[in-house]
């Protein structure tokens, strides 16, 4: 929950990025990885409607940019390795920046760097 509060704390701050939230694999699904004390309790999707139900709950959560969800092929999973979560900058369709893969790191302050390195540039 940290972390999504931090996204949208950037999100609300940038002036030059449109945030965009894919909804992949549930990441510790009950029926699969599920850990103890988890506030999440959704089972792994076995149709796009219920990932897509999964998804509202962000925008129940108000979470202010757009939510949209992976096929269920997880095309979109596999083709940007975004298990569990994944960040990348395009920009004109070019891959700008593709966040760092710690293992259980979402690398917001590497995010942040370069938004306001970039929106430091476009003021110049």
């Amino acid at each position: 929950m940290h972390k999504l509060k931090t996204l949208v704390s950037l999100s609300s701050k940038s002036e030059t990025a449109d945030f965009v939230f894919v909804y992949i694999l549930e990441a510790h699904a009950t029926d699969e990885w599920f850990i103890t004390g988890n506030p999440v309790t959704v089972a792994q999707h076995k149709t796009l409607s219920e990932r897509i139900i999964a998804a509202k709950r962000l925008y129940d959560m108000r979470v202010p940019f757009l939510v949209t969800v992976d096929k269920m092929s997880n095309h979109g999973c596999v083709k940007y390795a975004a298990w569990p979560e994944r960040i990348y900058v395009i920009l004109d369709g070019e891959i700008q920046m593709i966040g760092d893969r710690r293992p259980g790191n979402l690398p917001l302050d590497q995010l942040r760097e370069y938004l306001e390195t970039f929106e430091a540039k476009q003021q110049d």
